[in-house]
């Protein structure tokens, strides 16, 4: 039984917009080829193997290979080139590994100016493997149920994923690896480990192509090994069987919140995790703008919270009221073993637990004049152990148990702090 074609998001006037691009970037050197494939041998004169056709043109370009039938069952390496494009727009076709999982659908080495549009890739190990300083546009592709990962990206590869569907594979729908990755309008569901994972990675994570989806995984994101990561409103992390996002192991991430043209917030939203929201670990995390953490936790495991904020972990806040941590079951957000909390223009509301509670040498801090919300919690608006710290404003604050440190304004230096973290984008 042939994968279910699911080749959304992919267009034909996106496609027309990456293939220019192409032009711009790689000028014409020499005569372009367009070569027909139909695996099903359907088309008069079109081949029937994909891999001939790529080892039919020459190593440089700019070629094309249009696939116009399938699946095509073979498993493709493309190594060693340059400006090609495979597309099967406008009605996608798979690409289906002839060994199974002894073998991954396709592989892209030392190649740069790849662009593959409208394909699905499945029944193997990977279903797309990118290495060795490659460069790969994924436009509109479908990756799908593969025995291992639907997506690696290794060795100093950088990868645009547009529009595309990575789902339903056996272990992490993506993982990037000393890499740089770019995702926009993308959907990364169902798949049987993390949606995706960095390690030592850059991620871009874009959602002004349509908000791109992490849903249905065991874990939404996680990133370790000092991977770094930007998301720009809106992208969606929800549903996921265990964890939403973690950051650990010396990574950041940053969320940017957006305004439509009204003015009206696009939030970026991380709900409907059974565990923990945002999990936090020896990282750094920067939340500006608009942000709903909503609904996490209910799965009923110890350190269940909608963020935690642990090992010293650096947790900062910086709204206008448009950043909202409310109606997880738990606290609204846990810090313990030296966490560190910053806050501005937060809502934390109606969480089951303590709205903020610290254990072990872990400290909130409200910069004078306090600009948070803590209402509605099931327990205390902070709750402290002996050895942790509420620093700053406590107007307004409603119950808490701590040690208070209070500042009746701010300090040159404190204010210079708070202006930096307020400032959001570079």
């Amino acid at each position: 039984m042939h994968p279910k074609t699911v080749f959304h998001r992919g267009s034909t006037l996106l496609l027309a917009a990456v293939l220019t691009s192409l032009l711009v970037v790689f000028p014409v050197a020499a005569a372009a080829s367009n070569i027909t494939v139909d695996c099903t041998g359907a088309t008069p004169a079109a081949l029937t193997s994909l891999q001939a056709a790529i080892d039919s043109l020459d190593l440089v370009g700019p070629n094309q290979i249009d696939v116009v039938g399938g699946p095509c069952t073979e498993n493709i390496v493309i190594q060693d080139r340059q400006r090609l494009t495979i597309t099967a727009s406008p009605i996608g076709v798979f690409i289906l590994s002839a060994v199974g999982a002894d073998d991954n659908v396709m592989r892209v080495l030392g190649s740069t100016g790849i662009t593959l549009v409208q394909l699905g890739f499945s029944n193997g190990a990977n279903g797309l493997v990118i290495r060795r300083n490659s460069e790969v546009s994924v436009v509109g592709c479908t990756i799908s149920g593969n025995a291992a990962a639907g997506l690696r990206v290794l060795e100093n590869s950088t990868v645009l994923v547009d529009g595309a569907a990575i789902v339903g594979n056996a272990g992490n729908g993506v993982v990037i690896q000393d890499s740089l990755l770019t995702i926009q309008g993308a959907d990364v569901e169902s798949n049987g480990g993390n949606g995706v994972v960095l390690r030592r990675a850059r991620g871009l994570f874009q959602g002004f192509n349509g908000a791109n989806l992490f849903q249905g995984n065991t874990n939404g994101v996680n990133l370790v090994n000092g991977a770094a990561a930007e998301f720009d409103a809106p992208n969606l992390i929800q549903n996921n069987h265990s964890i939403g996002m973690s950051v650990g192991d010396g990574s950041s991430v940053r969320l940017f919140g957006d305004v439509d043209a009204n003015g009206n917030p696009i939030p970026n939203v991380i709900s409907g995790n059974s565990l923990i929201g945002l999990n936090t670990f020896g990282g750094q995390v920067l939340l500006s703008g608009a942000t709903q953490i909503t609904n996490n936790g209910f799965g009923g495991q110890p350190f269940h919270a909608g963020v935690r904020v642990d090992d010293n972990t650096d947790f900062v806040s910086a709204g206008s009221g448009d950043i909202e941590i409310s109606n997880n079951t738990g606290p609204g957000i846990a810090a313990t073993a030296g966490g560190n909390i910053d806050m501005s223009g937060t809502v934390v509301k109606n969480n089951s637990g303590d709205g903020i509670n610290l254990a072990g040498n872990a400290q909130v801090a409200f910069f004078p004049p306090n600009t948070n919300v803590l209402m509605g919690n099931g327990k205390l608006a902070i709750n402290c152990d002996s050895t942790s710290v509420f620093l700053g404003d406590k107007t307004g604050v409603g119950k808490l148990a701590c040690h208070v440190s209070q500042l009746s304004s701010a300090s040159a230096a404190q204010a210079t702090r708070r202006a930096l973290r307020d400032s959001g984008r570079d």
